[in-house]
């Protein structure tokens, strides 16, 4: 391909152009034909010398000189021609008049036309293209055969200050990310190929300044990461470059030599130029050392490198600043976790490890962190407190990897840690309060699966928590080889200290605990270091869960108490068991009534902290539930309880841990609390004026009961359930009697065959009598085969539970008396089947029981009449003559309730069923209900029974059944005039019969 017909065009155009005979049109057009064959010639290789070059530069000379009139497009493409013309063609051999010359132009067209066309479309590639081409012409002037001195004399040194300038404007203020890129290489090429040392040191303090400038982080300006990343490389170089310990000698030589050529012996300017270049890099490396937080990890990597070299290279020129390269090394080291990171990390070991100094830098920096610790993670700032928590967990892993020591800093890690977790947790949240009434449902642990094993965080709110945070450092504390002094600190201020330092103690001691590592680290793996550090382990743990038990040994209600620092207690008994294991179980004498006691606690997450903790214990202890082991451990569970109980202690705890045991175990654990109920009914003779205290008491009580009355019929008593339930009448069909008067079917046998039991039994009787043979009368055998099995415990400990509870039903709490009134009910229901034992218990409590439907206060009426109804379900006709007796004063009380419900209905503002009244003569309808289908009425009782459950006949389908089972003739009677009551009086047609006469009558 030729160059001659694009080149010889556009030296026309370009010279049309200068006489204005073409537009800047064509010269656009003809440059963009030349340039691709000029890229085509450069592709081949060899192809473009110096000769083609000064051909091709003669047209490209014409566009140049009209380089402010012609279009930015044209330009461009001409300095691209020539970037490919100095880097491919002339090379090395470029005449150095032409060199400067060119030199002049880019550097105008780079640092001129972005400011003089700033805003327009082709600025920021005429911008690009030329510093482009400024870096391919200092880069040919590296050649060794290249005439690069003679731009560094001393009449050009103004015109390469004013080529460093504009460079640094294009890196600082440059148009776009490329003309910024561009700069930079351009800037490369001039500080290290073109000038010599001196040079640079001329330039350096501008230079770093500049650059400075460019890296240093900015809110208003955000720089590109590869602009940031080639900075801090050519920050790197030059640094080194003119600070290197290895060239400040150098440097100072030359410098002296100088001095000694002018004849002045005395002064070193050089040392005085030194120490201020050393202030003015590190103030310029306190805002580069911003970047050390950058999310590039391109960045962080550019300034680890930067931070190494001046380590390694420029330890004594910048010996002030080696306090801050430490901190960014480790702050780099530790902002993320890839592999490089780890590549970082390990460089960052390497270094220490052949450096003291840096050791001691590392120390020191660790110290600092460790005391700013507190302060900052109290603050708001999530990221700094993110920050400081990596870097002190970074800082403690390389000196656990360097195997450093130090009581100074374990001093300072375990109180400044402690103060830390004391200052966040000094205000708590709240946390929901339950009283003991609605949390039947969550008292009972779920099963046994893994997920119960593990506790709820108490004072993380979520993973973002700030305690969170601090967990790398506990982590890292954890494996460390300096752990059990820690521990061993921390464990005295646990039993020395109170309220949130307390707490901090405890949390911090399991988080270094209840870690597998903690009883034997990485490296003791490898390395036996003794069992010394494995018994101050152990020894820190032994502390700890006696200073839990004391914890737990205080009343669970105590106000002055932190529920967390009881939560933390259950979660030491649970780490020692896990520990322990088996050998455990003897623990349990203390630890399982306390355990327990806190299910029975209002705060629900002190509560589900001691189910997960009895869930541990069971299985650790190797049972298979928390009832087995309750069960297993119940002699001193319940002689626990009973001493409390005994002593008079007034305290809720005891029934609280009671009802737990009651609510955990079921049915099974009421045989052995036989002697407990003796002991609750001792204490509420003496203390029956404490309302709360005596209505614990009876809370278990009635968990005794209604766990009692869960378990099956058989498990109770071995006897079948008995029904008195009274049978409707049923009128007999001729089907019905015909059936019934119906022999059996002949078998081919006498007729008189089914007469022969009786004839055998009679001739039975006769040979025995004659053979004089002693045997016993058959009502003797039947009166042995019914007799029943004796009571079993539980049915014993029911019974005497509904005995002596009637006691108490005159007690002056409404409430007590209607628990009482349930609990009666409940026991009803389980004993009713052994009637032997059962009927006199009724006997007992029946005259008690029943004044209760006269309380003034309706709920404990309604609660009356229920236990009433119960008593005549399961006692039956027993209660004949009692119903009888008390007959006339339940007439009047219902009556009494019904007037009082009309008057309520009549006036305005009612509140329909939710009203007293109606409730209790709901209660009362549904207790002659009970009645008549369970108790045999009097004739007199029946008619009473009729006149008032009749009026309901129509809208009651329980009343319509029961009457209707009672009397049918009167229930369809009273159905019929219910009927035209509401329809109003009907009058019949009087019939006519010879021989009879018929009388009107109304309905």
């Amino acid at each position: 391909m030729s160059l001659k017909p694009p080149c010889v065009d556009l030296s026309q155009v370009a010279l049309r152009f200068k006489a204005k005979g073409a537009s800047g049109k064509e010269v656009v057009q003809s440059l963009e034909r030349l340039y691709p064959v000029l890229e085509d010639i450069r592709a081949d290789g060899h192809g473009l010398d110096e000769k083609l070059a000064d051909y091709v530069f003669f047209p490209l000379s014409h566009v140049l000189r009209e380089s402010k009139t012609l279009p930015v497009r044209a330009v461009e493409i001409a300095v691209q021609c020539l970037q490919t013309l100095v880097s491919h063609g002339w090379r090395d051999r470029m005449d150095p008049r032409l060199g400067k010359q060119l030199l002049i132009l880019l550097i105008f067209l780079g640092g001129g036309s972005a400011v003089d066309a700033k805003g327009k479309d082709f600025n920021e590639e005429l911008s690009t293209s030329a510093f482009e081409c400024l870096a391919g012409f200092f880069e040919v002037l590296g050649y060794p055969s290249s005439s690069a001195k003679e731009y560094t004399d001393t009449e050009n040194i103004p015109l390469l200050g004013h080529a460093v300038t504009v460079i640094l404007d294009g890196i600082l203020e440059g148009p776009s990310i490329k003309a910024q890129m561009a700069a930079l290489r351009a800037l490369h090429g001039l500080i290290f190929v073109v000038l010599d040392r001196q040079a640079r040191i001329s330039f350096f303090p501008g230079v770093v300044s500049s650059l400075t400038k460019v890296l240093q982080p900015s809110s208003q300006s955000k720089r590109s990461y590869k602009v940031l990343e080639a900075g801090l490389n050519e920050l790197s170089l030059l640094i080194r470059d003119v600070l290197g310990d290895d060239n400040v000698h150098v440097n100072d030589a030359e410098a002296q030599r100088s001095l000694k050529t002018v004849g002045d012996t005395h002064e070193r300017p050089y040392e005085a130029r030194l120490k201020a270049w050393s202030a003015q890099v590190k103030l310029a490396l306190a805002n580069v050392t911003r970047l050390r937080y950058h999310s590039r990890p391109e960045i962080r990597n550019s300034l680890f490198r930067l931070c190494v070299s001046i380590l390694e290279d420029c330890r004594e020129s910048l010996l002030e600043s080696a306090t801050m390269i430490v901190e960014t090394l480790l702050v780099v080291c530790s902002t993320g976790n890839t592999a490089g990171d780890r590549k970082m990390q390990a460089t960052m070991k390497s270094i220490m490890a052949t450096d003291a100094g840096v050791v001691d830098l590392l120390q020191s920096s660790l110290h600092n962190w460790i005391i700013a610790l507190p302060r900052i993670i109290q603050s708001n700032d999530d990221t700094a407190k993110s920050r400081i928590v990596n870097q002190i967990s970074t800082s403690l892993t390389l000196v656990e990897e360097l195997r450093l020591d130090s009581d100074v800093l374990q001093e300072t890690i375990s109180s400044n840690l402690l103060t830390s977790v004391a200052s966040l947790i000094s205000s708590p949240r709240g946390v929901d309060q339950l009283n003991d009434a609605s949390t039947s449902q969550v008292l009972i642990p779920t099963g046994t699966s893994h997920a119960s094993f593990l506790f709820p965080p108490i004072m993380m709110d979520g993973r973002e928590g700030t305690l969170y945070k601090l967990q790398p450092i506990v982590e890292r504390l954890t494996a460390s080889r300096f752990s059990t002094a820690v521990m061993r600190r921390m464990t005295a201020s646990l039993r020395n200290s109170s309220g949130h330092k307390k707490l901090a103690s405890l949390w911090l001691l399991l988080r270094l605990l209840d870690d597998e590592s903690s009883f034997g680290s990485n490296t003791e793996q490898y390395i036996d270091f003794g069992a010394y550090t494995q018994d101050l382990e152990l020894e820190s743990l032994e502390d700890v869960y006696s200073v839990s038990l004391d914890l737990l040994a205080q009343p669970a209600g105590e106000l002055g108490e932190d529920w967390r620092l009881q939560a933390l207690a259950l979660e030491a008994v649970a780490l020692q068991a896990r520990r322990q294991r088996l050998d455990f179980r003897p623990e349990l004498v203390d630890a399982l009534y306390p355990v327990v006691e806190r299910i029975g606690s209002s705060h629900l997450a002190l509560r589900e902290h001691a189910m997960t903790c009895l869930n541990i214990l069971s299985i650790t202890c190797g049972y298979d539930s928390s009832s087995d082991l309750v069960i297993d451990n119940v002699d001193y569970m319940v002689n626990a309880v009973a001493l409390k109980l005994n002593t008079f202690d007034i305290s809720p705890q005891a029934p609280r841990v009671l009802l737990m045991m009651v609510k955990l175990c079921g049915p099974s654990l009421i045989p052995y609390l036989d002697d407990l109920v003796e002991s609750i009914f001792a204490a509420l003779a003496c203390f029956h004026g404490y309302p709360r205290l005596v209505e614990s008491l009876f809370s278990v009580l009635g968990a005794i009961v209604d766990e009692g009355n869960k378990s099956a019929g058989p498990v109770l008593l071995g006897e079948a359930e008995v029904t008195h339930q009274k049978k409707g009448y049923s009128p007999l069909s001729v089907t019905d009697l015909a059936e019934a008067l119906k022999f059996p079917k002949s078998t081919g046998l006498n007729d008189e065959d089914h007469l022969q039991p009786l004839l055998m039994a009679a001739d039975t009787e006769g040979s025995s009598a004659e053979d004089g043979t002693k045997e016993e009368e058959p009502g003797q055998n039947e009166a042995q085969e019914a007799t029943p099995p004796p009571p079993t415990k539980t049915y014993t400990t029911v019974q005497a539970i509904a005995r002596l509870g009637q006691h108490h039903l005159t007690n002056d709490s409404p409430r007590l008396r209607r628990q009482l009134l349930q609990l009666t009910a409940t026991a009803c229901s389980s004993l009713s089947r052994n009637e032997d034992h059962f009927l006199p218990l009724v006997n007992d409590i029946w005259p008690v029981v029943v004044k209760r439907l006269y309380d003034p206060e309706p709920y404990v009426s309604v609660a009356a009449a229920g236990a009433v109804s119960t008593m005549c379900e399961c006692a039956g006709d027993f209660m004949s003559l009692r119903i009888e007796s008390e007959w006339h004063d339940l007439c009047s009380l219902y009556w009494k309730v019904h007037r009082k419900l009309q008057a309520e209905k009549s006036g305005s503002g009612g509140r329909g069923t939710y009203t007293p009244a109606y409730q209790m003569w709901d209660a009362l309808v549904k207790l002659l209900i009970t009645f008549v289908n369970f108790v045999r009425l009097e004739a007199e009782m029946e008619e009473d029974t009729i006149d008032i459950l009749g009026v309901y006949i129509s809208t009651r389908p329980d009343v319509r059944e029961a009457l209707t089972s009672l009397n049918p003739d009167a229930a369809w009677l009273e159905a019929e005039r219910q009927r035209q009551s509401q329809q109003g009086a009907v009058r019949q047609s009087v019939p006519a019969m010879e021989g009879f006469v018929f009388k009107e009558m109304i309905l």
